[in-house]
């Protein structure tokens, strides 16, 4: 039941998606399609350009680790919001905790420099994926999704993971 229900959701997504020319010419030719939630300030930042890589920490191997590949699109929704802009993945890269520092040195400024909590709870994790945004862009009129769950990424297609 709940594989039906998030696979109409992401259907209904998609199908919205399409209105848009630009969008829809991008997921055609994607070999995947991420559904991405983003709070405050980070989705601005990105929109704006001043963060141009997006990290997702986690304890446990899931989605985005091994996931994300070149090329593929990414749908950038507000936490609790609409679907705002969208860009693609220009690389995807996973690390272990222990390189943590080397990281904080390297891709800070990148990052929009989350700050001390930010590196904090990725200490804490196990695995850091680090993915660079290329192409952002913002859309017209956002695309309303219902999403039933409250995972922060989810891969609506694939051709891999």
């Amino acid at each position: 039941m709940v594989q039906r229900e998030r696979a109409r959701w992401a259907t209904a997504l998609l199908r919205s998606a399409r209105r848009d020319d630009a969008l829809r010419n991008a997921i055609e030719s994607a070999p995947a399609v991420h559904l991405v939630v983003l709070r405050e300030p980070h989705l601005s930042r990105i929109i704006r350009g001043e963060k141009r890589l997006e990290a997702r920490a986690c304890r446990v191997r899931r989605a985005p680790m091994g996931c994300v590949s070149p090329g593929d699109l990414l749908l950038l929704k507000r936490a609790a919001g609409d679907v705002e802009a969208w860009c693609v993945a220009a690389n995807a890269i996973t690390h272990d905790a222990a390189t943590i520092n080397e990281l904080r040195r390297r891709h800070d400024a990148a990052l929009a420099s989350p700050g001390d909590a930010f590196w904090d709870s990725v200490r804490a994790a196990r695995y850091l994926t680090l993915i660079g945004l290329e192409t952002v862009t913002p859309l017209e009129r956002p695309i309303r999704c219902a999403k039933p769950c409250r995972r922060s990424w989810v891969v609506l297609r694939r051709t891999r993971c």
